[in-house]
Parts: C-alpha cells; sequence; structure tokens
C-alpha cells in the first residue's frame, strides 16, 4: 500500500469519526437551539459521511479485485464527491475568513453576548480558544477536500482496471 492509498484511508475514517462527532453535538444543540439551521448541518454531515461511506467501499474493492460494486457506484460517489468537496471548501474558506477577523471585533462580540463574564475567561483566552478552533475547523475542511481529490484519483485508477479487465472478458469470450 503505497502512501497516498494509506492517507486516503486515514481521512476516510478521520471524517467519518469527527463527522460522528459533530452530528452528536448538533443534535445535543437540537434541544436548544431552533431546529432549522441544524437540520441543514447534519444534512451536510450526511453528505460527507455517505462520501466516506463509498470511500470505504472502492477501499475494499481496490484491495480485493474480485469484489464487484454496484454499477452505479461511480455515479454515486462522483456525485457526493463534489457535493462533500464544496462542504470542505466551504468551511476551509469560513475558517480562513474568521482568522483574518481582528481582535477588537470578537472583543466586541463576547462584550455584546457577555461571555467573559459568564466564563469567567479573560477576552485573549477566548481569542485564543476561537483562534485554535478555527485552526482546527480549517485542518477539518481541508482533510475533506483532500480526500474528495482522493476518491476521484482512486475512482479513475478502478475505473481503469475495471475497463482493462472487461476488455480482456470480451477478447476471450467467444
Amino acid at each position: 500500500m503505497n502512501f497516498l492509498f494509506g492517507l486516503f484511508r486515514f481521512l476516510t475514517w478521520g471524517n467519518i469519526i469527527v463527522l460522528g462527532l459533530f452530528s452528536v453535538i448538533m443534535l445535543m444543540a437540537a434541544i436548544v437551539l431552533p431546529f432549522a439551521p441544524i437540520l441543514v448541518m447534519l444534512i451536510m454531515f450526511g453528505t460527507v459521511i455517505m462520501h466516506n461511506v463509498l470511500c470505504l467501499r472502492l477501499q475494499k474493492s481496490l484491495l480485493r479485485p474480485a469484489q464487484p460494486l454496484q454499477p452505479g457506484f461511480p455515479t454515486q460517489i462522483i456525485l457526493m464527491s463534489v457535493l462533500a468537496f464544496i462542504y470542505g471548501v466551504y468551511i476551509l474558506f469560513t475558517a480562513i475568513k474568521m482568522q483574518m477577523v481582528p481582535e477588537e471585533e470578537w472583543i466586541r462580540n463576547f462584550s455584546e453576548q457577555k461571555i467573559p463574564g459568564a466564563t469567567g475567561a479573560s477576552n485573549e483566552q477566548l481569542i485564543g480558544a476561537m483562534k485554535i478552533w478555527m485552526v482546527l475547523l480549517g485542518i477539518h475542511g481541508a482533510a475533506i477536500a483532500v480526500n474528495c481529490v482522493l476518491s476521484s484519483f482512486y475512482l479513475n485508477h478502478w475505473k481503469k482496471e475495471h475497463a482493462t479487465a472487461e476488455n480482456n472478458d470480451q477478447f476471450f469470450d467467444i
């Protein structure tokens, strides 16, 4: 197994775990927050999780070529890959945009919501926590986007192997 395939497997499982945790957090937040935005986030998470499940099937087929995939599999993974890529890039750009927010604006936002008094943390600590959270969110978005690119790469690899096998079968089929 080469490095890229190992990275593909690692990102697939990592994304499933992280998005599973995010989904649980969103479901818990649905108790106290309006449900519509949470429903949209859960649908987006579901799209990315479905993409990763399809990636697991692709990986299994690449490791064991004798296992067939469904006839509509390439279309499914391409569609889910596009949707997951859009989500990943959106999250990445949001994290980058939030990193560029000036500290004064963070402090003004914290004071409007009375967060420092409620938590007992200073503004600097809250800003530091938000910046760390944005870096982690950016890594999450980048991981999803890279996984989508890798899935496209390995889907093309699978198609080439599958086309070669089909051509060989037709040649020897008398």
